[in-house]
């Protein structure tokens, strides 16, 4: 089943392991544009996703944590109006966003920028769920919910070390 349409892109189309996901044998990671390491402008971080899909990527991987939310939000507003056949995404589950506790001493660290939120590791069903909910909600809902055809569990040794169950993992196909 391709994800992509064969013409959508220049690069080589792969499948993901075993699967029968076809993409692009490349993707934009969108970490930085979520401030990681430096403020990134709006107008920047617009400039490089078109710059990106000027020079054919139309795979881009993404997840909640980038920026607490801004990555997912920059890609999503990208993305708005672009036909959906020509693109894929993948973003991570397992963790939720919710309103700090104290929002006057909120601390981002380790990103410079991104969010005002708080981080939750869930990787129980639920969680999961609620995750890819907030994630389709940030990528702009009616575009992205048939573009993203794979959420990856993003961690889960480290959930797993600490004794944690990893409850579902989820392939999701024509959300």
């Amino acid at each position: 089943m391709p994800a992509i349409a064969n013409n959508a892109t220049t690069a080589p189309l792969s499948p993901i392991g075993r699967s029968d996901l076809i993409v692009p044998s490349f993707s934009l990671g969108t970490g930085p544009l979520g401030e990681l390491r430096s403020l990134v402008p709006e107008e920047v971080a617009q400039a490089t996703l078109s710059a990106a899909w000027d020079g054919g990527v139309r795979f881009f991987d993404t997840a909640g944590w980038y920026g607490r939310g801004l990555a997912e939000h920059r890609l999503g507003t990208f993305l708005r109006g672009k036909e959906r056949t020509d693109y894929v995404v993948t973003t991570k589950v397992g963790r939720t966003l919710h309103r700090p506790a104290n929002p006057a001493g909120f601390d981002r660290s380790p990103w410079v920028g991104g969010l005002n939120f708080d981080v939750a590791f869930d990787f129980s069903y639920d969680g999961i769920m609620r995750s890819f909910d907030q994630a389709l909600q940030r990528l702009v809902r009616p575009v992205a919910a048939e573009a993203l055809l794979r959420v990856l569990v993003h961690q889960a040794a480290d959930v797993v070390r600490v004794g944690r169950r990893v409850d579902a993992a989820l392939l999701v196909e024509d959300a």
